[in-house]
């Protein structure tokens, strides 16, 4: 090799030696080109991720107007009933949408979990009338827990769960799991405690049925405004956006779960009426949804100005 190199002329050997200095260069500037868009893909699909799960919310919430509207009708209330068919309306074209969505997003491994969805789903609304209240409420709430699963599923697939971005992370958990626990936690409150109001009294079983939600609850609680916290620590300018959302949510569901414990838990006759709990229930509901709905759009526009970024 060294016979070789000294058998060259001056432009040669000028020529090799450039040639090697160049070949680093060239490889380093493809590696960095690759690593750029390896990136720009990475976030592409948390941005898809957050999308598929914005859609996932109507039918959530849908479904859980479903519980409640036919525990309401199966409990006597018979006013439900033509509420009931608007939301079961509703719920339909939920599911459609997040179809349309999962079409077009093709995210790995999702599609079989929202079919069960909807196969569920069918049958459950083909036999609202044929069950107790009972059933049909445990019916709803297992179905609810496959949509809850569904998101967990989606943040795992899209790249959302592996975050190492600090501004985006602590918005990530709230979004993918903890809101939505927190606003299934009060649905199921509102829901059994609404059909308990009709009640004098509680037996200790349905005491200790609500007691239980009402542990899980506060611990899904400290999880979101752990994460929240942590979120406008890293970024102040959230604190006017998401901060204001998240106070809201929190009184909201003070009011509402000092009723759960002072007319309902503590008491030996139940003095408050289906409307009124379910009423201070569903205001804590979408004072969550509001908090959810701030932390996910923050979430998108982050990732679209990251995306932004990687292309330039």
């Amino acid at each position: 090799m060294l016979q070789f190199f000294k058998d060259l002329n001056v432009a040669q050997k000028i020529g090799l030696i450039t040639i090697l200095m160049v070949i680093p260069m060239v490889t380093a500037a493809f590696s960095l080109v690759r690593r750029g868009i390896e990136d720009t893909d990475f976030a592409r699909k948390k941005l898809v991720g957050i999308e598929y799960l914005m859609s996932v919310r109507p039918l959530m919430k849908t479904l859980q107007n479903h519980r409640h509207t036919a525990n309401a009708l199966l409990n006597g209330d018979a006013s439900a009933r033509e509420h009931l068919a608007s939301i079961t309306a509703e719920s339909d074209i939920a599911i459609s949408e997040l179809e349309a969505v999962q079409a077009k997003a093709g995210i790995l491994g999702t599609a079989e979990p929202l079919n069960k969805v909807k196969q569920d789903w069918q049958r459950l609304k083909t036999r609202v009338f044929q069950v107790q209240v009972d059933e049909s409420f445990t019916q709803h709430t297992e179905l609810i827990e496959e949509v809850l699963t569904l998101m967990i599923r989606v943040g795992d697939v899209s790249n959302l769960q592996i975050d190492n971005e600090l501004d985006t992370n602590y918005l990530v958990g709230p979004i993918v799991k903890d809101v939505p626990q927190v606003i299934e936690d009060i649905s199921i409150l509102r829901g059994r405690g609404a059909c308990y109001a009709t009640t004098t009294c509680l037996s200790e079983a349905q005491r200790v049925e609500l007691a239980g939600y009402e542990g899980r609850l506060a611990a899904a609680r400290r999880d979101v405004d752990r994460d929240i916290q942590n979120a406008l620590d890293l970024n102040p300018e959230l604190e006017g956006k998401l901060l204001p959302l998240l106070d809201q949510s929190n009184a909201d569901e003070l009011v509402f779960m000092n009723l759960v414990k002072r007319r309902l838990l503590s008491t030996g006759n139940i003095d408050i009426s289906a409307d009124e709990y379910s009423s201070a229930g569903t205001k804590a509901i979408d004072s969550q949804f509001k908090v959810y709905d701030g932390a996910a759009q923050e979430l998108r526009g982050r990732l679209e100005k990251r995306i932004g970024k990687l292309r330039r």
